[in-house]
């Protein structure tokens, strides 16, 4: 990997694959994509780290192989695990099991960034708009993004000067079967705005456009459709 160290989760799912096509001609460096397989779209040249994030011991080592490297220059979070598990059949396994993937994972990963770079480390967040605005079926998932964003919000805080540039993304539902962490049907898809196709779109041109610039602050933004 060279001095310009792009790591990305999600790489093989519908938002990762979108995001490969456009980070591909648009990162200036290296792309490390971190999952079960490597993504189809990664051209050879380019890293991957095999890692089941739903295994903790497995994304232990993960994260402390990325922070043995390279300083990463900047961090997407785009994986995720649903969850249809209602408060009736709620079960503590199902609860972990999203909020290993979708949170401890992910924050694993952001530790193992770099904070001595010269410039604010960019970090996408691909988190959900149930967060604020629930939806049936979403208790596990959107309790599991709505941590990882707290999380990621005071890590942005707590991360030493130069900090943090955080990106938060809140995708509506762009009608795609996740993996799940518990058994149980989908819910009807959620209305949007946008067509999910442009939804998608949207957030992929500003997820690139985010890590592609020179911050020079700290900041922390949201974005929605």
């Amino acid at each position: 990997m060279n001095d310009h160290v792009l790591v990305l989760t999600g790489g093989t799912g519908t938002v990762g694959e979108q995001l490969l096509a456009a980070l591909v001609p648009a990162w200036p460096g290296q792309l490390c994509a971190v999952g079960r397989a490597r993504p189809a779209r990664l051209p050879a040249g380019h890293d991957f780290l095999p890692c089941d994030l739903a295994d903790p011991a497995a994304t232990t080592a993960a994260a402390e192989h990325l922070a043995d490297g390279l300083p990463i220059t900047a961090l997407v979070c785009a994986a995720g695990v649903d969850s249809r598990a209602t408060l009736d059949d709620l079960t503590p396994d199902a609860f972990t099991a999203c909020m290993q993937v979708n949170c401890l994972a992910h924050l694993q990963l952001l530790r193992a960034a770099s904070w001595l770079l010269p410039r604010p480390l960019p970090v996408v967040l691909v988190s959900s708009d149930v967060v604020g605005a629930p939806a049936p079926g979403t208790l596990i998932y959107a309790a599991a993004k709505a941590a990882t964003e707290e999380a990621f919000r005071h890590a942005a805080i707590e991360a030493p000067a130069p900090g943090i540039a955080l990106l938060t993304v809140r995708l509506p539902d762009i009608g795609v079967p996740m993996r799940a962490a518990a058994p149980g049907p989908p819910p009807p898809p959620r209305t949007a705005g946008q067509r999910p196709n442009e939804a998608l779109a949207a957030a992929v041109a500003a997820i690139t456009q985010f890590v592609t610039h020179e911050h020079t602050a700290r900041t922390e933004e949201i974005w929605h459709a």
